[in-house]
């Protein structure tokens, strides 16, 4: 199953910036002015982007373009503490922002998986003079805001469970079943879980190779330096924003993660949408719902540009 998506979504190596190389994937259109990127959540991939990457692509005037933050998917995995903080994984964003966004004007909504949520809100912010009071990006301001950003489960608060990463990383080799099998319990929908369909048989199958692929040393260094923004960063986000959520996420609750955020950046959030039978992996278990909200919200930003 991974080899068919990963044959589906083909990357070029790129170094975005000095020492920092990521696996790109793009669709470019001649001309377009329009660019949508795809960010990923924690230890995750690209890959979990295959049905609205082409979904999005085939209107064929829009650029997509999709990334495996470092350690993770097909990107490089080097072994490094500081390769891996915060700090170094949202420079890594801006620069393919900087690299794929377009010239001044051109319009580029960001859409976001889980942790991957507070990067793109955090560049949002820094777009609009708001930046965060605990980190100093390495990178310049942001040239441009953001058209639109789409926030899809977003983790905005850290789970307890990251305090397992304390161990060594041979324990946690020797836990990755059941490391694994406790993000499908949290993340996935009990029906998807249930393997009824043969759609949810692939996509557990998917997940289970997805987390497979990335090594322990990365995960260990990503989830001891991990941190969400400021309250103040939120607040500072001016892009209009759509929210969606799964009913089922055990992972970052709707309520505790979707609607505290929804209510923390205000005015900015124009849309909040909870999808049933879905869980935390919302764009994988209902993605025709998602690329339908998707499509729609940024349409409807693009026809109303006084408001952005």
């Amino acid at each position: 199953m991974l080899e068919k998506t990963l044959t589906a979504l083909p990357v070029e190596l790129e170094e975005v910036r000095p020492g920092r190389t990521v696996a790109v994937h793009k669709r470019c259109v001649a001309g377009s002015r329009k660019t949508l990127i795809f960010v990923h959540g924690s230890a995750a991939s690209l890959v979990q982007w295959q049905q609205q990457i082409e979904a999005l692509a085939a209107t064929g005037d829009t650029n997509v373009v999709a990334y495996d933050a470092v350690g993770c998917g097909r990107s490089p995995k080097p072994i490094g503490w500081d390769l891996y903080s915060t700090e170094a994984l949202y420079d890594d964003l801006k620069a393919v922002i900087s690299r794929h966004g377009g010239a001044q004007g051109h319009a580029v909504s960001l859409i976001a998986h889980s942790a991957g949520c507070c990067h793109v809100l955090r560049f949002a912010a820094e777009a609009a003079g708001v930046t965060d009071p605990d980190c100093v990006s390495t990178l310049p301001k942001p040239a441009a805001a953001p058209t639109a950003l789409v926030l899809i489960a977003p983790l905005i608060a850290l789970p307890s469970s990251v305090a397992i990463f304390r161990l060594p990383v041979f324990a946690l080799e020797l836990m990755r079943p059941l490391l694994s099998g406790g993000f499908a319990e949290r993340a996935l929908h009990p029906k998807t879980r249930a393997a009824h369909t043969a759609a949810h048989r692939e996509l557990l199958l998917l997940s289970e190779a997805t987390s497979g692929a990335n090594p322990m040393h990365m995960c260990r260094a990503y989830y001891r330096q991990i941190r969400v923004p400021a309250a103040e960063v939120f607040a500072g986000c001016k892009a209009p924003t759509l929210i969606v959520g799964g009913e089922e996420d055990r992972l970052a609750p709707f309520e505790l993660h979707a609607s505290s955020l929804s209510k923390a950046i205000g005015p900015a959030t124009r849309e909040l949408l909870i999808l049933p039978e879905a869980a935390h992996q919302v764009m994988q278990e209902q993605p025709e719902a998602v690329c339908s909200a998707i499509a729609a919200f940024i349409a409807g930003v693009e026809c109303a540009p006084s408001l952005i």
